[in-house]
């Protein structure tokens, strides 16, 4: 998903934009990762009670 936007913005013409936007994405996509891997299984109703 990181690399749509640039990917967007380089065929619009805007390859500036586009290394701006896909340095600027890489801290949210990284949160994203790390929210997918340990807090989303801490919702799950299956998981064991510690």
């Amino acid at each position: 998903m990181g690399k749509i936007g640039p990917l967007l913005l380089c065929k619009q013409g805007r390859p500036a934009v586009a290394r701006l936007v896909a340095v600027l994405s890489k801290p949210l996509a990284l949160v994203t990762r790390l929210g997918e891997k340990h807090i989303v299984p801490m919702a799950d109703p299956a998981r064991a009670k510690s």
